[in-house]
């Protein structure tokens, strides 16, 4: 069968070997603006990985504005050797490179660009940084049409196959393209086609100093998501005007400072195509489709019309032989991105390096490193995300056993699973369950273990190491609380598949606490799916299916000293937390002092005023400890031989577990905090 992400694809007069391509991202791999090994590693590890253009980016042309927080520059020529030596050694490898050319307009923070304060259409406060921007005089901006010429020409000196305009995301050409931000009254103001006279004004500029024989592709956000930015119909008419000028089209999703997720995990794949669609039936030229795809929507996209190529960046991230591994019909073992952006968009979006959640290699100096346990005989306990993890990874060199006290595997991770919008954690599960098998693990579940008994395996040389991956557990209820109360952990909740009570406080204001209540919340429309079937082929039978199926809403709140919601999320999450509370109708009561588990009910103070919350059941999700107490014991008899990871060592992040694994099998011995 013919698969239409393999098909070869003409850019301009750029053959690409297939339609995946890895769309920019600022890596903060740079140093002064120079390329650096490590940086050039990145795109070659995705260009032997069979990817078939990968964007590097985006670049600096501003001389006056520049970054300062490892971000990649081209606005000077002392930067080409150094673009020379990555375009060499992507094309090495037989795949094409842009380079993404970008002004970061109002989004510039002071601290980042030496000071310098941000320029933009309109003189504005970003909502993005907080900080103040002031407007770009005519000359300015005619000065800063120049720098993205003489970016071209070097982006082609130095063997890139074409440049990409970054035009979205709410940078500087964005601004100037959404009324939103541009309340200019000049030519570069007022009607659409005014407000598209800074990009055109750019595109024009490149084909004179580059070449018509240069690609370009043109970033563009399918709508701004802000108010009063531009629709998906005003991008269209944006398209339009820039298409005789432009080679291909990457349609994004919206703004980095809009109020509706875009690379969040709630976020379905390809939730965004049809912005992308859009652009497509409008344009004759190719259109790149982005946004959380991954490669089933990816082939669903193509064979739907949507789009002509994938945008993939963080999946690429996570697996730089993605695409290898679905040109040899192995898509099950590529390792897939869970969304989390622990890793990566937090740590961009604070000007640190990228790293990845779940591909502890990225960014190290070296790449699969050796591991340094090699021929021993290895028992874990717990199949937990660590657990799996180290198995899979230390089987290469190792004979490895896992212990799990549970009848399956996945350990905390399966319940994250289950809450909504953490499908990917699931599919992460089995990937790793996967190589675990492929690794020849020897699993045995429904086994659990006592310090005495894994004394005498260790001292008797049934094995060689132990490894403690046994997690975390609540250790008693930290409130006064009524001996009547009905009280689970977080852990019980999200376990649960029916909870059979109307009144439900959740005490906590983290991870845990909000999983949990969105969890509890989904528990309410067990019917929704038999109701949406009945409302297409008896919709006569309605009203005695919703009379039978109570659809009155249980009553959560969520009962907490702190101030917000959302803590132990990164930020790129955080700020939604409380919007999808809000839309669940889960009650908040924050500030709470004093609180107290009652009777059916919960007790605290609030400015020295008393408050009662009915709740028949009430979920403890905070004072997680680590389960040390196999550890201790074995450890202290057999000193070197036993190793502590994941929420053992201390409850954390999936990212955190990963990485333990990877220092304790290749570099150093976990340490207690």
């Amino acid at each position: 069968m013919m698969r239409l992400l393999l098909t070869p694809l003409e850019i301009g007069t750029c053959s690409l070997r297939n339609r995946f391509v890895m769309t920019a991202a600022n890596l903060s791999w740079c140093t002064d603006g120079f390329v650096t090994d490590k940086f050039i590693s990145f795109h070659q590890d995705r260009a032997r990985g069979h990817v078939g253009l990968t964007i590097a980016g985006a670049a600096g042309i501003d001389p006056v504005r520049i970054n300062r927080a490892s971000m990649m520059e081209i606005y000077d020529d002392k930067f080409l050797p150094g673009l020379h030596r990555l375009t060499d050694a992507v094309h090495q490898e037989n795949t094409k490179i842009f380079v993404q050319l970008m002004h970061p307009g109002a989004y510039a923070r002071r601290r980042e660009y030496g000071g310098e304060m941000a320029v933009a259409p309109s003189a504005r406060i970003s909502r993005f940084t907080g900080e103040e921007a002031r407007e770009l005089t005519i000359p300015e901006i005619q000065e800063i049409v120049g720098w993205y010429g003489d970016a071209a020409v070097r982006a082609k000196k130095a063997g890139f196959d074409g440049i990409e305009i970054l035009a979205g995301a709410g940078y500087l050409i964005a601004e100037f393209l959404s009324p939103a931000a541009n309340v200019r009254t000049d030519r570069y103001g007022g009607s659409l086609r005014n407000r598209a006279e800074f990009l055109l004004e750019i595109l024009q500029e490149v084909r004179r100093r580059a070449g018509t024989d240069f690609p370009v592709s043109v970033r563009l956000a399918g709508a701004d998501f802000i108010p009063g930015g531009n629709t998906a119909a005003d991008t269209v008419e944006i398209a339009r005007l820039a298409s005789p000028l432009t080679d291909v089209f990457n349609i994004t999703g919206g703004w980095h400072e809009t109020q509706v997720p875009q690379i969040t995990p709630n976020v379905p794949h390809g939730a965004y195509l049809y912005l992308a669609g859009a652009v497509k039936k409008a344009v004759d030229k190719p259109v790149i489709g982005c946004n959380r795809l991954d490669l089933r929507s990816a082939e669903a996209a193509l064979a739907d019309g949507l789009c002509d190529l994938a945008g993939i960046c963080r999946g690429l991230i996570a697996d730089p032989e993605l695409v290898l591994k679905y040109e040899k019909d192995h898509a099950d073992t590529v390792r897939p991105c869970i969304s989390c952006n622990q890793e990566c968009m937090d740590r961009i979006f604070s000007a640190s390096e990228l790293r990845c959640a779940i591909n502890p290699e990225l960014g190290r100096d070296h790449r699969s490193p050796e591991l340094t346990v090699r021929g021993e005989n290895i028992l874990v306990i717990g199949a937990g995300i660590s657990g799996l993890s180290y198995a899979g990874k230390a089987a290469t060199e190792n004979q490895v056993t896992v212990w799990e006290k549970s009848e399956t595997y996945g350990g905390s991770g399966r319940l994250l699973a289950k809450v909504p919008g953490q499908g990917d954690v699931r599919q992460y599960l089995d990937y790793l369950w996967k190589t675990c098998l492929r690794s020849q693990v020897n699993f045995r579940f429904g086994k659990t273990a006592t310090a005495s008994q894994l004394c005498r395996l260790l001292r008797n040389h049934e094995f060689d190491r132990l490894v403690i991956a046994a997690g975390s557990s609540i250790r008693g209820i930290a409130y006064p609380h009524s001996r009547s109360a009905a009280v689970i952990t977080a852990n019980d909740c999200l376990a649960a598949d029916a909870l059979p009570f109307r009144n439900i406080a959740v005490l906590g204001a983290g991870f845990r606490a909000v999983q949990a209540a969105l969890y509890l919340r989904s528990l309410d429309t067990p019917h929704a799916d038999a109701l949406r079937f009945l409302e297409e082929w008896a919709p006569d039978q309605l009203p005695d299916a919703e009379k039978l199926f109570d659809g009155k809403p249980r009553r959560i709140t969520m009962i907490a000293a702190e101030k917000k919601p959302g803590g132990g999320f990164g930020k790129s999450i955080r700020w939604m937390v409380p919007e999808a509370l809000a839309h669940a109708d889960i009650r908040l009561e924050m500030s709470a002092e004093d609180i107290r588990i009652g009777k059916q009910q919960v007790e605290f103070f609030r400015g020295g005023e008393k408050h009662s919350i009915p709740a028949d059941l009430v979920v403890l999700a905070g004072g997680w400890m680590p389960s040390r107490d196999l550890y201790y014991p074995c450890q202290k008899a057999f000193p070197g031989r036993v190793e502590l990871i994941g929420d053992a060592v201390r409850p954390a992040r999936i990212a955190d577990a990963v990485c333990d694994v990877y220092m304790a099998l290749t570099q150093t011995k976990n340490e207690l905090p």
